[in-house]
């Protein structure tokens, strides 16, 4: 890979690209592993950085086909949110 450079051990706390022991990491939020191999290598994923346009772009285009977004329905967040809305006995019913 053209332009491969190590992230800087300062850099990393910096961003919180790797968790404490109190907070999830930015990458544990954005790939929320759920098994220990997918928490074992988020360590990777915070070693190397790169500006190789090309790369960038085809590592888009795999991430997009192997992890399609999920889209949220409109129609349901609406509903859920009408029905917050117009809660009139919250208090009585979650006491």
């Amino acid at each position: 890979m053209k332009s491969k450079q190590e992230i800087k051990p300062s850099l990393k706390s910096d961003l919180e690209l790797l968790g404490t022991e109190d907070d999830k990491s930015l990458y544990e939020h954005v790939f929320n592993p759920d098994d220990s191999f997918s928490k074992g290598v988020l360590p990777m994923w915070a070693q190397h950085y790169t500006s190789d346009k090309k790369f960038i772009k085809e590592s888009q285009k795999l991430y997009k086909k192997q992890f399609p977004e999920k889209k949220t329905e409109h129609a349901d967040v609406e509903e859920i949110w009408n029905e917050i809305n117009t809660e009139t006995g919250f208090y009585e019913k979650y006491q």
